[in-house]
């Protein structure tokens, strides 16, 4: 349950310091570019530049430690949580209703997860989101004549966190990124929505 995902984890430990990394996505050659993560090896490397290696008699790599070993270093992935949006849509009659249907899925992609068009600037951790905001993007896409019913649906992993509340999204954690459920594997986008 989201009560259970929120116990493991505390946001203010004293002695305690999180850096939280992201990788840039240009060069992605695999992997998530929704969800984009440090392998385990690197989150180690990471942290073992910062920190120091933390067996003294071994000849330190880095020669002087960046960090004041008063403090736990972590060093971790952001946690990524996703955003489905249900609604249903009217296409402008003179266009193609399928092709333009994929295309909104691509747009909303682009709207709830903007670093995939290569700024890494536009990774936001915490924060909300309003169906009003979703509401407000759709409607000034020009192909679009209205839409109807929308939720946005949040989930860590396949925990549904927003539930009761279909028209809010709020970040569980500090180092939370709101993004969007991107793609099945094949490539069909998790996005559900409905022609009227």
């Amino acid at each position: 349950s989201a009560e259970s995902v929120m116990m493991k984890y505390k946001e203010n430990l004293s002695g305690h310091v999180m850096l939280v990394t992201v990788p840039f996505i240009n060069n992605m050659q695999a992997g998530n570019i929704y969800q984009p993560t440090f392998s385990s090896s690197k989150l180690a490397s990471i942290k073992s530049f910062i920190h120091g290696l933390d067996n003294k008699n071994s000849c330190n790599e880095y020669i002087k430690s960046l960090h004041c070993g008063h403090v736990a270093l972590h060093v971790v992935n952001p946690q990524y949580e996703t955003i489905e949006v249900q609604c249903a849509v009217k296409i402008k009659d003179c266009l193609d209703q399928l092709a333009y249907k994929s295309q909104l899925a691509v747009d909303l992609h682009k709207f709830l997860s903007p670093w995939i068009d290569g700024d890494q600037s536009n990774i936001r951790f915490g924060g909300k989101l309003h169906a009003s905001q979703v509401v407000y993007f759709i409607e000034q896409l020009p192909y679009i004549d209205y839409l109807e019913n929308l939720k946005i649906i949040q989930r860590n992993g396949n925990v549904r966190l927003n539930i009761g509340d279909d028209i809010l999204a709020i970040a569980t954690t500090s180092r939370s990124v709101l993004t969007s459920i991107g793609d099945n594997e094949n490539g069909i986008p998790k996005h559900n929505i409905t022609l009227v």
